[in-house]
């Protein structure tokens, strides 16, 4: 018996196409094969998982051969700046075999000198706000009008060469999935459609959620990217979003296929046709059902014959979407099913009568009943899957109906209960409903609180786990690695073996992220970090700190050479500049970070270390630093802890003997004056050095 795997891939052909959208085919085909005597360009509209690809590809699939087909794919292009280029050149590749040399001659010309126009522009900016004189500027214009004449000579004459192409009627260039590409990246997109490359002969298909297109281009158009973007795309085709029938009948064909398999019973069939109405809300495209259906068909061939298929489904959908009833129905299982060798049940119903009375919710069903009466779906499956959950609508308890027989394998059998979790996840895990849902999110603020609540709920360390293999869109990436380095420093510490694992999680997450969107836009991204930083973020310096060690032994790095070079200096240089010293001696990793500058300047370390060494407050935050209560938290003198608490104090000495001169230090000690505010940390420091140097003598 073999499990089978849902891709998700889109589909190439209208005999594959379950959605009805031939006539959608049928109208893009007409608008691509009409001859525009100038460029046209078609925006195909829809969000995730509508299934944009599927289309264009079922519209390649039914093109006449007299439309030549270009499909450009921005994603394998690493920086904003090659995309033009890369666009000519392959442009310049399909039309080889259609078009004699001084075509290809003159698109090369066009593609130069719309390059040196950009820089010509520059120098007339460069030259209005300089000391140049007016001579000067007036050349640069004249040059700049020059090559203007050039550049329109060039492209009338690529639009003659490419009106007389034999064979094709059109030109086709497809451009696909641009709302996931990095908000520069879709600007630029959007200019060579505009500008550069609007020839005649040519259509462009674009595929595109126009939310984030309209964000992006809202950066460089002054909040007007929705006008922006009308004046570039010439007709609009929205793909509607998909209806209910459409899912109902990919959902039982996704069912048919995997009976085909483990021979679903036929009153498992029947019961899930009588509450696909209660399930259908839990999926929305085609993607989620088949993520749901790739999740649990496994375990269903393994499970097949200790459970009923129906009540599988409804419990998993619970794992995925209704987390807190999930976890429920898991930890009560004699509250649920009905024994009559237990008086369980009949117990906790007289606790919940007394939360009806109350108004509160302190019982096991008062909670259920709560969770039931939001959603009329989830009552019913509650029902459906537990039938003794009527009497919580009944005025007096009376016994169940218990519908479950052992020889039907129901969840609400004792027999069979357990094995409908043997593969469930821990109460401290989060479900893959909850990290789509954040991995979504297009809002900073939401990402933060979101963020925020796993770690509360001591769950970040998971999250950072699973974030590792999300697909992230492009445009929520950003927000979620500048949410994770805000963020990073206040996480809950996790120890593993005396090491705290929280930071060491974060920056292979970031990493991981950071990979998905390439070296230039990271660098890029951490730049701009930088230089908005208003606290300490030993996140981002872990970062930048990690990629500094590993090039200095020779060992591959995510940053060239000089991208590192830039970013250690620009993050010291802000430390030094923006923050005071004790800023630095209170962060929580204030000896991480030391030792690091020490190994990455250790110039800037010794000038640090010897103010820090000729100003008695910041020389006491300095013995603060190795100073922790049960070697995790550090102390803080503005802590409020009785004496007990104080004894327990441990003073990291070996580490301050490692970090700095413990010489110079002692010897700015002794000439230091006792006071409540330091007499624990000196007296700490002396008992530690005498035993210390004891030792050594």
């Amino acid at each position: 018996m073999y499990s089978v795997i849902y891709e998700d891939k889109p589909i190439k052909s209208i005999d594959e196409d379950l959605l009805n959208r031939k006539h959608i085919v049928e109208k893009l085909n007409h608008l691509i094969s009409n001859n525009y005597s100038e460029t046209f360009t078609i925006g195909l509209q829809g969000g995730w998982g509508l299934g944009k690809t599927s289309l264009i590809n079922m519209v390649k699939n039914e093109l006449s051969e007299e439309i030549l087909i270009l499909d450009f794919d921005p994603w394998i292009i690493s920086n904003k700046s090659d995309i033009e280029e890369t666009f000519f050149k392959e442009f310049k590749s399909i039309l080889e075999e259609n078009v004699d040399e001084s075509t290809l001659k003159y698109i090369t010309k066009y593609q130069k000198e719309i390059i040196h126009n950009s820089m010509g522009i520059l120098d007339i900016i460069f030259s209005l706000f300089s000391n140049i004189n007016i001579n000067l500027f007036s050349t640069t214009y004249d040059n700049l009008e020059r090559k203007n004449s050039n550049v329109n000579f060039l492209k009338n004459k690529i639009n003659e060469k490419l009106s007389e192409i034999p064979f094709y009627n059109r030109i086709l260039i497809i451009i696909d999935d641009v709302d996931r590409l990095p908000k520069e990246e879709i600007q630029s997109i959007f200019k060579l459609v505009a500008s550069s490359a609007n020839f005649n002969n040519l259509t462009f298909l674009i595929a595109y959620d126009e939310k984030v297109v309209v964000s992006a281009l809202n950066n460089t158009q002054e909040d007007m990217g929705k006008e922006y973007l009308e004046k570039i795309i010439n007709i609009q085709v929205d793909l509607p979003e998909l209806d209910r029938d459409s899912l109902r009948k990919i959902f039982f064909k996704k069912l048919s296929t995997l009976n085909e398999i483990i021979n679903i019973n036929e009153n498992s069939l029947n019961s899930l046709v009588n509450m696909y109405p209660n399930i259908r809300n839990y999926f929305s495209n085609i993607r989620q059902l088949n993520r749901f259906f790739n999740k649990i068909n496994t375990d269903m061939i393994f499970l097949v014959n200790e459970i009923n298929i129906a009540d599988y489904l409804i419990i998993k959908i619970f794992q995925e979407n209704e987390f807190e009833l999930y976890n429920l129905i898991r930890e009560n299982k004699f509250l649920l099913i009905y024994d009559k060798t237990h008086s369980l049940c009949k117990d906790e119903f007289k606790l919940f009568e007394e939360d009806e009375k109350n108004g509160s919710k302190n019982s096991f069903y008062s909670k259920l009943k709560q969770i039931m009466d939001s959603n009329v779906n989830i009552k019913s499956l509650m029902i459906n899957l537990f039938p003794c959950m009527n009497v919580l609508y009944m005025k007096n308890y009376m016994e169940p109906y218990h519908k479950s027989k052992d020889n039907k394998k129901l969840i609400c059998s004792k027999n069979y209960f357990e094995k409908y979790f043997l593969e469930n996840i821990s109460p401290y895990d989060i479900s893959d409903k909850e990290i789509y849902e954040l991995c979504e999110q297009a809002n900073e603020e939401k990402i933060n609180e979101l963020i925020k609540y796993y770690d509360n709920q001591n769950k970040i360390n998971i999250l950072l786990d699973k974030l590792d293999y999300m697909d992230i869109d492009i445009s929520n990436l950003n927000l979620m690695i500048k949410s994770i380095i805000t963020l990073g420093d206040q996480f809950k510490p996790d120890f593993q073996m005396g090491v705290n694992y929280t930071p060491i999680n974060i920056r292979y997450t970031l990493f991981s992220l950071l990979n998905k969107l390439g070296t230039n836009n990271s660098y890029n991204i951490l730049v701009e970090l930088i230089e908005s930083l208003d606290f300490i973020s030993y996140t981002l310096f872990d970062l930048i700190y990690y990629e500094f060690y590993e090039n200095k032994n020779n060992k591959e790095t995510f940053f060239n050479e000089e991208q590192i070079k830039n970013l250690s200096e620009e993050y010291l240089n802000i430390l030094n500049t923006k923050f005071n010293k004790g800023t630095l001696l209170s962060h929580q990793y204030a000896y991480d970070m030391l030792s690091c500058i020490k190994v990455m300047d250790e110039k800037y370390f010794n000038i640090f270390m010897n103010e820090v060494l000729n100003d008695n407050q910041l020389l006491i935050e300095y013995i603060q630093i190795f100073i922790h209560y049960n070697n995790s938290i550090k102390f803080s003198i503005n802590n409020t802890r009785d004496t007990q608490l104080k004894n327990e104090l441990i003073f990291n000495y070996e580490n301050m003997i490692k970090l700095y001169d413990i010489e110079q230090i002692n010897t700015k000690i002794k000439n230091m004056k006792l006071n409540e505010n330091n007499k624990l940390f000196i007296e700490l420091f002396n008992k530690y050095y005498s035993k210390y140097s004891e030792n050594n003598n």
